[in-house]
């Protein structure tokens, strides 16, 4: 879970006079009424999903994740190379050379660590290497991330209210590797963060059930369960405590694909760790457009079941 650039504009300078107007026929019936929802709806929903996701697809500028010396292709290689068969320490040399000259641990993180991960995938699935070896290069490469962990947080921002994502990769799946590693930057940067593997659809729907949670962020690693992530979307929506909750997928699938975060009705994809905080910086800025829908289409959905009520009464249905 490319730099994600500007901001969802906003429109409260400039639509105060229309809200006005809407309080006064939310009650209303008829198509002045409905053409005010539909207006609300494209304001809050359609309009900062586009954005995102158009902006989603841009490519991250090679100065985002370091001010320094930058990680070469080559370097890459040499550093899966040791993950598959030397010991840790060759490994931990390894990173101690690259600061040495000048390579930010932000560019090691999204640089080294991201693109080594996914050669290892990449090795398995063209049975350029067993399972065991993955395995163990994923396990090296994990207890990496985590001695690096204190240095990365030095600078961290204090949490911050009004701040929490649930991270997950999708349920069922091994791969929590980028899981960990978005979530260190969300920590950064002070947001409060419930991130780990989840064992089924249902623990992560109940959790966004009795938890808010601003921001839900799902990982993905095939495009053969891009079915079961969608209705997975769909449960969270319904079921959420936060009705305006913002999802963010990421993974090799939406980095392939990134026409896919539509068909899983996701509002964006972030292809790396920098990217899914910006996705979740400009859904948080959107947040209060997209409350104002969904509370708009709750009054709807209560307006058309009294309505339907009502009709059941009149005619002696019920």
């Amino acid at each position: 879970m490319a730099g994600i650039t500007g901001r969802v504009p906003d429109r409260r300078s400039t639509d105060g006079a229309r809200r006005s107007t809407n309080r006064q026929t939310d009650n209303d019936h008829g198509p002045s009424a409905g053409f005010d929802r539909l207006l609300r709806t494209i304001e809050g929903e359609i309009i900062p999903r586009l954005v995102l996701a158009h902006r989603g697809q841009k490519p991250r500028s090679p100065s985002a994740a370091a001010t320094g010396a930058e990680v070469a292709a080559r370097q890459v290689g040499q550093f899966t190379d040791m993950l598959l068969t030397s010991e840790i320490d060759s490994s931990r040399q390894f990173i101690d050379d690259l600061q040495a000259d000048g390579v930010t641990l932000d560019s090691v993180y999204l640089d080294l660590f991201s693109p080594a991960a996914r050669q290892l995938g990449e090795m398995w699935a063209a049975d350029q290497c067993d399972f065991t070896a993955v395995t163990l290069g994923l396990w090296r490469l994990q207890r990496l991330l985590h001695e690096c962990s204190p240095q990365f947080h030095v600078e961290a921002v204090p949490p911050i209210e009004g701040r929490r994502i649930l991270l997950a990769p999708m349920p069922g799946s091994q791969h929590t590797f980028g899981v960990f590693m978005v979530a260190e930057f969300f920590r950064r940067a002070g947001w409060d963060v419930v991130d780990g593997p989840v064992a089924n659809p249902v623990d992560l729907v109940s959790s966004v059930t009795r938890n808010w949670f601003e921001i839900v962020g799902l990982s993905l690693s095939c495009d053969q369960r891009l079915d079961a992530l969608a209705a997975l979307i769909r449960d969270i929506r319904r079921s959420s405590r936060n009705r305006a909750i913002g999802i963010i997928v990421g993974g090799p699938v939406f980095v392939e694909h990134p026409d896919a975060v539509v068909r899983v009705d996701a509002d964006v994809y972030a292809a790396d760790a920098q990217q899914a905080l910006l996705a979740a910086q400009d859904l948080l800025f959107a947040l209060p457009q997209r409350q104002r829908a969904a509370s708009a289409a709750s009054r709807g959905e209560a307006a058309a079941a009294g309505a339907a009520i009502k009709f059941a009464g009149d005619t002696g249905c019920m």
